[in-house]
């Protein structure tokens, strides 16, 4: 007897399946360690952000107690505050890379898919486009404070508050507090306490945290929610 085959219909195996299967299992360890590196990325970032914080008040607390002899220090801070800054932004990036990369790589190819990077994205919690984010950003804002919001809208925007919250933050505790040092130095560029050569060099360093201040700024604004 002939054994008659539909044509088009394939036949599945138990090696192809145990190799699906396989294929599966990879991805899905692929998923977790991916997964343990946003993690270990987000403790980072969080490690970053405490630091400059506590940085920043030990050497504005030293510089206020000693007064105006204390002023240099304070030149100190916005360096500080771009590597810091720069560190805090990569990991952020980093994050990203990785969580497009789950969505756009393993999600389609594992059975059920892998939702949670999907979801962020579609419901605008993170999104490829800065602008479109801060339009986002923008319209929650406005849709808080709206009497006509009703409760679902309001739910649902929500969600967008927390990069904005993080945007902020991060504005804050980077080039704001950079910024600060430059301003309360600025008085001694303006009417100088030092002696002539001691000025030069001040004013130098006080150019360069400039430039230093806004690198920060820049790199947070590009950076985005």
């Amino acid at each position: 007897m002939t054994s008659r085959m539909t044509p088009g219909l394939r036949v599945s195996t138990g090696e192809h399946t145990s190799g699906s299967e396989d294929d599966n299992a990879g991805r899905l360890a692929e998923f977790g360690a991916l997964r343990q590196e946003i993690e270990r990325r987000s403790n980072i970032q969080h490690n970053i952000f405490v630091l400059q914080l506590t940085s920043s008040g030990v050497i504005f607390s030293f510089a206020l107690a000693r007064s105006g002899e204390g002023s240099p220090f304070l030149l100190v801070i916005p360096i500080i505050s771009f590597l810091l800054c720069a560190e805090y932004v990569d990991q952020i990036y980093g994050q990203r890379i990785a969580g497009e990369y789950i969505k756009d790589q393993l999600a389609k190819n594992v059975p059920g898919g892998l939702g949670w990077e999907s979801w962020l994205y579609h419901t605008g919690y993170h999104s490829k486009d800065p602008d479109k984010t801060k339009a986002n950003m923008t319209k929650a804002i406005r849709e808080q404070f709206s009497r006509s919001a009703n409760v679902d809208q309001y739910r649902s925007r929500a969600r967008e508050f927390s990069p904005v919250r993080r945007f902020c933050a991060s504005l804050i505790t980077f080039p704001f507090i950079a910024a600060g040092a430059v301003v309360w130095t600025a008085w001694n560029v303006v009417w100088p306490v030092h002696p002539p050569a001691a000025h030069v060099w001040f004013l130098i360093a006080w150019i360069v945290d400039l430039v230093f201040t806004s690198g920060a700024a820049l790199m947070i604004w590009r950076v985005g929610p």
